[in-house]
Parts: structure tokens; C-alpha cells; sequence
């Protein structure tokens, strides 16, 4: 009988084993994940940014007014473009 408990206790060692290795690797997955997630949060905040940049918000209509002034001006210099 002294054989069946020790190819039992072999048995759960290996079990054990694997058992953590597969923590260990899923640790490592979530470690990953994180990384993963502070990469993505970083490119939500520039997109953000590109979106909506900072400069603009501050006096956008005056600024836009301008730039649509100075295409217009332009346009109407061509001869075969007029814009009303």
C-alpha cells in the first residue's frame, strides 16, 4: 500500500505545480492588462486632445470667423470663384 500513497502524493505535487504555474501565469496576464489599460487611457487622452485641443476653446468663434474671412478673400481674387 505504501506505493499507492506515494504515486498519490506525486500525483498532487505535480498538481500543485501546475497550479502554480498557472497562477503565476495569469498574474502575469493581469500585470499585462494593466499596462494595457494605462496605454489605451494615454491614447483615449490624446484623441481627446486632438479632438477638442485646449487652444481652441478660448475665442474659437473669433478665430474661425478669421479663417473663414481669409478664405473668402482669397476665393474671390480667383476669377472663376466667387463666394457670397
Amino acid at each position: 500500500m505504501p506505493f499507492l500513497e506515494q504515486s498519490a502524493d506525486l500525483g498532487q505535487v505535480a498538481l500543485f505545480s501546475e497550479v502554480r504555474q498557472m497562477l503565476a501565469h495569469i498574474s502575469a496576464l493581469q500585470e499585462e492588462q494593466e499596462r494595457l489599460l494605462t496605454s489605451l487611457n494615454k491614447m483615449e487622452a490624446r484623441i481627446n486632445t486632438l479632438e477638442n485641443p485646449p487652444e481652441n476653446n478660448i475665442g474659437t468663434e473669433s478665430c474661425a470667423k478669421k479663417m473663414a474671412a481669409a478664405i473668402r478673400g482669397g476665393a474671390n481674387n480667383h476669377p472663376s470663384v466667387k463666394v457670397s
